[in-house]
């Protein structure tokens, strides 16, 4: 789908203009170190050289079994700030995928649309963004910040994501609640919930 007419269309709230009240959009947190929680991938010494994937030991029950690929793009800060975002939140994770926006890309993510109730809750943790970029469902639109942790509703419209002038890259996670119960819909706001400062303290550089 070509995104390019979203740039376009009136009546979207640039970054300090966004309105206090959203529906699809909840930030969960804030000031978070992004740069601490991805693996730094070291450049190949010679042209042509492949560098050797990151391989990890998961542990039997780890989360992380069906989302190998992110689990290993990320530090053992970054996951385990996820484990303990879902386990203080009384959630499971699903999945977990590193979205990686080239300069001026768009994505939308129909793959993940799913209209209606559903036990599936959706997050971006944003590691890197850039200028221009946003993520839009229906009318509303945020551009997001790195550090920041979004839960987005797209059970009415699939979200548009653009990486921006110098791209960006999320961390998207689907969590559900422990032992399968039914996450109910609310129209305008989300449950409450988040995670404590003490934990994210823990897990800031230095």
């Amino acid at each position: 789908m070509d995104t390019r007419d979203d740039d376009a269309m009136a009546g979207h709230p640039n970054k300090g203009e966004e309105s206090a009240v959203l529906r699809y959009f909840e930030l969960m947190e804030s000031g978070l170190p992004p740069e601490s929680f991805l693996v730094k991938v070291p450049m190949a010494a010679q042209p042509n050289t492949v560098v050797p994937r990151r391989r990890v030991r998961f542990r039997t029950d780890s989360p992380w079994k069906n989302s190998r690929k992110a689990g290993e793009k990320l530090t053992w800060r970054g996951r385990s700030f996820v484990e303990a975002f879902a386990e203080v939140n009384r959630r499971e994770i699903v999945q977990a995928t590193v979205m990686e926006l080239p300069a001026g890309g768009g994505h939308v993510a129909v793959e993940g649309w799913r209209p209606g109730p559903s036990n599936v809750e959706r997050y971006h943790f944003i590691c890197e963004t850039s200028s221009g970029a946003y993520i839009r469902i229906g009318e509303e639109r945020i551009t997001p910040e790195a550090g920041e942790l979004w839960r987005i509703d797209d059970r009415f419209h699939p979200a548009i994501i653009r990486g921006g002038l110098s791209g960006s890259v999320h961390l998207v996670l689907e969590l559900t609640l422990q032992h399968g119960l039914s996450i109910v819909p609310k129209d305008e706001f989300f449950e409450t919930s988040g995670i404590s400062n003490e934990l994210q303290r823990s897990h800031s550089v230095g």
